[in-house]
C-alpha cells in the first residue's frame, strides 16, 4: 500500500478504537500501539510527525492526537535517540527538550552518540583519583 493510504486505513482504525480511551488496549502503551505506530513509520522526530500528520485527512482528530500522543511517550524518543545513535546516520530531534540517557550527566555539546572518545572511563563521583595514574602511564 502506499504511504496515503495506510495513513487512511490507520486514521479509520484509530478513530473507531480511541472514541472513548487514550491507548488501544487497557490504560497503558501495549504492543498494539506501537504495531499502529510502526505503520505510521515510528514518527517520534518532529519533521518524520509532522510529515505523517499531513498524510492524514483533515477529519482524523483522534489519529492526529494519538500521533503527538505516541511521538512525545518518553520510552519511544529514547528508543529513537538510541537507535539514531547506533546507526550513526544523524542526531535525533524532537519537539520538546530530551532528557540525558544518563542520569546526572549534561548532555554533550555537538556530540553525535557512538562518535565520542574519552580518554578515562567516567567515574559515578565524576572525579579522577590515583587509580587513573596507571592508565596515564
Amino acid at each position: 500500500l502506499e504511504t496515503s493510504q495506510k495513513m487512511i486505513a490507520l486514521s479509520m482504525t484509530l478513530h473507531h478504537a480511541l472514541a472513548t480511551s487514550t491507548y488501544l488496549v487497557g490504560h497503558a502503551l501495549s504492543l498494539a500501539d506501537l504495531a499502529l505506530f510502526a505503520v505510521a513509520g515510528f514518527p517520534t522526530q518532529a519533521k518524520d510527525l509532522a510529515a505523517a500528520k499531513s498524510q492524514l485527512p483533515d477529519h482524523a482528530v483522534a489519529a492526529s492526537r494519538w500521533l503527538s500522543m505516541m511521538a512525545s511517550h518518553p520510552a519511544l524518543q529514547e528508543a529513537t535517540q538510541l537507535c539514531v545513535g547506533v546507526t550513526n546516520s544523524f542526531e535525533a530531534v524532537f519537539d520538546g527538550e530530551m532528557e540525558p540517557l544518563v542520569s546526572g550527566m549534561n548532555a554533550l555539546e555537538g556530540a553525535v552518540a557512538g562518535r565520542v572518545v574519552t580518554r578515562f572511563p567516567p567515574e559515578p563521583s565524576g572525579y579522577l583519583h590515583i587509580g587513573h595514574s596507571k592508565a596515564a602511564l
